[in-house]
């Protein structure tokens, strides 16, 4: 084989890998493939996915009132709903009459503890930087420190949930 032959097949393979590669990065449909992920939507051309986040939630002391945080790419002025309670779960199978000693600490399991998910609406505002800001009150009374709650803000927007959820525990 000659050196022309060599360099020939060697352009036709670099060329037929660089067209595998290239028709592995995009979908047959034709969809930008971040457009569905989380429930989200590309926003315009640019591929920005519109956002809501929540700020790491501290709870340290019983019954307290816990100001939640966050931000959004949302304008200034949107609703945003936001979910509070308990992330309930399954509790141990026990013989009927027969309660887990918890030590007097309140549980799910006991049946000792608020079970409600509230509601609330807030709108977004201004921020100071490029991103706007929310913030919710949410009371913890009757809430037990033995278990896991949550905290979830959303959006919903051309019929696409944008959300996030925050779970945390007491750490008093």
């Amino acid at each position: 084989m000659n050196i022309k032959k060599i360099l020939k097949l060697l352009i036709i393979l670099i060329i037929f890998i660089a067209l595998i590669f290239s028709s592995a990065c995009t979908s047959t449909d034709g969809s930008d493939k971040y457009s569905q992920e989380n429930g989200s939507t590309t926003a315009g051309l640019g591929g920005n996915e519109p956002f809501i986040s929540t700020n790491p939630v501290i709870w340290s002391q019983e019954d307290q009132v816990l100001n939640v945080t966050g931000t959004t790419d949302f304008p200034a002025g949107t609703a945003i709903t936001i979910f509070s309670g308990l992330s309930v779960h399954p509790c141990p199978i026990s013989p009927p009459g027969v309660t887990v000693d918890t030590g007097g600490v309140r549980s799910l399991c006991n049946g000792n503890c608020s079970t409600e998910i509230t509601e609330s609406v807030v709108y977004a505002v201004q921020g100071f930087e490029e991103n706007n800001t929310w913030n919710c009150l949410v009371n913890t009374t009757e809430w037990c420190c033995c278990e896991s709650y949550f905290i979830r803000a959303e959006i919903i927007t051309d019929n696409k949930t944008i959300q996030d959820t925050e779970e945390f525990r007491f750490s008093g």
